[in-house]
């Protein structure tokens, strides 16, 4: 998932395992990134093939993405998530068929409104709390926003290097402000 992120728009990319994370850490990277607008993705555990579903109904060794986050009034951390596929069977707390929105309808239009998706036939689309999300998924995987980034590219077509291992050194100099480098290279 996140290599083909990187592949469509060149981001760099980071992935955190939730293994030893606790719900506070796992909070604070996804809404980190949520605000940078970095691309967030999420891999769950291996678990069977796509085809099959762990406990809370999440297809096993599958890509979600992360849409978002938000703190409910009331201090509920949820992390918006989508499946690909385009449907849902998550059925953990939050899934659409858990009480807490019949039981509270103040609540889902909160969300409703800061959110989108709370009330309406989601495509998949679907809230789960930071515990369950932490528990549930493995890992988070999150590519940068590359939209404000200048890139700039070489190509070297029949290198005619003497060596099977050819070494290009690229030398940059920055005498402004600090500034974060991504170098990428691809090879055929």
């Amino acid at each position: 998932m996140y290599a083909a992120v990187a592949a469509l728009n060149g981001s760099p990319w980071r992935n955190t395992s939730h293994g030893a994370k606790t719900d506070d850490e796992i909070w604070s990277l996804i809404k980190s990134h949520d605000i940078d607008t970095d691309v967030m993705t999420s891999a769950t555990y291996f678990c069977g093939s796509d085809s099959d579903q762990n406990d809370d109904g999440l297809a096993c060794s599958h890509a979600y993405t992360v849409i978002g986050h938000y703190e409910t009034s009331r201090g509920d951390r949820l992390i918006k998530v989508r499946n690909p596929w385009g449907s849902e069977q998550y059925h953990g707390p939050w899934s659409k068929d858990d009480s807490i929105w019949n039981d509270n309808p103040d609540l889902r239009q909160e969300i409703e409104d800061a959110m989108g998706d709370a009330n309406t036939n989601n495509e998949g689309i679907f809230y789960m709390d930071v515990k369950s999300y932490r528990e549930n998924f493995q890992l988070s995987c999150i590519n940068e926003d590359t939209s404000n980034w200048d890139f700039d590219y070489f190509l070297m077509l029949g290198d005619q290097s003497s060596s099977s291992n050819t070494k290009h050194t690229i030398n940059i100099k920055n005498t402004g402000p600090t500034q974060k480098v991504h170098v990428g290279g691809h090879v055929w």
